[in-house]
């Protein structure tokens, strides 16, 4: 038993030494090139930074999330509740610890956001997620795995048609269904 941990003990301390020297080795190589910029990862391509460049959306939602969004404000005006666009599904949800592949499922929350987020207006905390799709086959439906973690997570949402928006009365009483207090 006592040579196993010693082992174990071993290895690690071994494997402490080789992460040391591959670090000093990878920074020394770095300061003998010399590039015209910075370099950044983003992901598995290189970028310098002298080559980016960016230009400002028009708007965050598009014209028919903004007319979705409006109903929505409109309804809760008066309520309890607000309304948020483009949340981050990895800032609703966490990947319970013991699942396999969970950083990778990590990461793939992050890049995923819901359209439209209703929340209590006391403490924020998220009650219906709205997902939209359609308009012009511009917005593919809700993928599976957004769905899925979701329904796991016990959170309600809607699917909306962008380029079938129901009445306020209609869009009212889903969400009444959807168990809001309005």
């Amino acid at each position: 038993m006592g040579q196993a941990i010693i082992a174990v003990l071993g290895l690690i301390l071994a494997k402490l030494i080789l992460d040391v020297v591959k670090e000093n080795i990878s920074s020394s190589s770095s300061k003998k090139t010399s590039s015209p910029g910075p370099i950044i990862d983003l992901g598995d391509t290189w970028v310098d930074l002298n080559e980016i460049s960016s230009r400002q959306r028009e708007s965050l939602l598009s014209a028919e999330e903004i007319l979705l969004f409006q109903m929505l404000d409109s309804i809760l005006n008066n309520s309890n509740y607000a309304v948020f666009p483009k949340v981050r599904l990895a800032d609703l949800l966490t990947p319970d610890p013991n699942i396999p592949n969970r950083g990778e499922y990590k990461r793939r929350l992050q890049e995923r956001a819901v359209d439209l987020l209703i929340v209590e207006k006391q403490n924020l905390k998220p009650l219906l997620l709205i997902l939209t799709k359609g308009w012009q086959n511009k917005k593919a439906e809700p993928d599976q795995l957004s769905i899925r973690s979701i329904e796991t997570a016990g959170l309600r949402y809607l699917t909306i048609k962008l380029d079938d928006l129901p009445s306020t009365s209609s869009l009212m009483q889903k969400l009444r269904e959807a168990g809001l207090n309005i």
